[in-house]
């Protein structure tokens, strides 16, 4: 439960962002509108040479996410959609590690853990993220070290 769910049920106060804590945590914020969750896309797209989708802020998930993968060609856009999908998890867990052990980290060790993540899901067959993570247009220095 965000934040802003919270406040709502009367379980907390306020429902300030655990990541940037500087606006109320709605799911829109905390997974694309958030400066950290804004850094960590930027990087993870950037290494693929796509950092022209990077979430702006005030962007609804399911538009944003519509448009970013129209942009791409037909055969990425599963990779596309599993990169976004892990990536959407594993900032909501870093989120609930702050919000309950207490633990953080960078955008760029999220980042590192998220190619860390995706690599694991492409051994276990998931071959069509490769398209998006090995992408051929991205800089040869970033494409395996998000």
């Amino acid at each position: 439960w965000t934040g802003d769910l919270l406040v709502r049920l009367g379980v907390h106060d306020e429902g300030i962002c655990a990541l940037c804590d500087q606006q109320d945590e709605t799911i829109d914020h905390l997974l694309l509108g958030c400066v950290y969750s804004r850094e960590v896309w930027f990087k993870l797209l950037r290494a693929r040479g796509l950092q022209r989708l990077t979430p702006v802020d005030g962007a609804s998930l399911q538009d944003w996410w519509l448009e970013a993968r129209k942009s791409l060609a037909k055969a990425d856009r599963k990779g596309f959609d599993a990169l976004v999908l892990l990536s959407w998890w594993e900032i909501w867990k870093e989120r609930n590690g702050r919000v309950f052990h207490r633990s953080a980290k960078s955008p760029t060790m999220l980042v590192h853990h998220i190619g860390e993540e995706a690599r694991v899901w492409m051994a276990a067959g998931f071959r069509r993220l490769s398209a998006v993570i090995e992408r051929p247009g991205a800089p040869v220095a970033n494409r395996f070290h998000m």
